[in-house]
């Protein structure tokens, strides 16, 4: 505290200076990022299970793709090992909980957390909609999402979509694919649902404007924080 009141003295008429500690056990924090509303670093010194880290992250987000990933690094943290005895955990694992078995209440999907855990709820890939809709908007890809759904989430086709015209662009393979349908057989029955997959872009031609050749360039949302970013920090105690 001398030390750095001396420094900023330099600049500040009788500095009063405060040094407390916080830790020192040098104990790896536990991490959580992902589809959760503010990603957090938790320094845990009491039992901390999931569902509660969740709540403090401010809970899951709509593009959540529905799985929780922990990653509990080798020697990061004190358990009961193979042999039986408790230490440092001689090998990384990979914890897998689905979010429907959380919400359920199921014992297993909510583990106590521990220190130097890495908790990744797992984003769903995107799709994108565009062109002659109300509402342009990027999708999470979940489970059964169709064409029509998609443009039904999009707000539906505007008065001067077409909704006859509509294009998907699709990467396969490292190329590109392109997939022409027609909303109003698919509403009709006429013409089967198209399931979409990831990075899809839907686009609804628009009338009197020509109609799109190439797949567009479009920039998927960040989902939690930037590599390299500090997270907040909180303490559980």
């Amino acid at each position: 505290a001398e030390a750095v009141r001396s420094e900023y003295s330099r600049f500040l008429r009788d500095p009063q200076i405060a040094v407390r500690i916080l830790d020192r056990t040098k104990r790896p924090e536990a991490v959580m990022n992902g589809a959760v509303r503010n990603p957090h670093r938790f320094q845990l010194r009491r039992e901390a299970r999931l569902n509660e880290l969740l709540i403090l992250a401010g809970g899951i987000t709509d593009v959540s793709g529905g799985e929780i990933s922990v990653f509990r690094p080798a020697g990061s943290s004190c358990e009961v090992n193979d042999d039986g005895r408790a230490g440092p955990s001689k090998v990384s694992r990979t914890i897998n909980i689905k979010i429907s078995e959380l919400l359920k209440g199921a014992p297993d999907a909510n583990p106590e957390i521990l220190s130097g855990d890495v908790i990744s709820v797992i984003p769903a890939w995107p799709v994108f909609v565009i062109g002659g809709v109300n509402n342009p908007l990027q999708l999470a890809l979940r489970s059964e999402l169709t064409l029509s759904r998609a443009i039904a989430s999009a707000g539906g086709v505007t008065k001067e979509g077409v909704a006859g015209n509509v294009t998907i662009f699709r990467r396969v393979d490292g190329r590109s694919e392109v997939i022409e349908a027609d909303l109003t057989k698919i509403e009709s029955g006429s013409s089967a649902d198209i399931q979409l997959k990831a990075f899809d872009i839907v686009d609804v031609a628009q009338k009197e404007r020509p109609k799109r050749q190439f797949a567009p360039v479009i920039e998927s949302e960040i989902i939690g924080a930037a590599a390299g970013q500090q997270l907040p920090l909180r303490i559980i105690e």
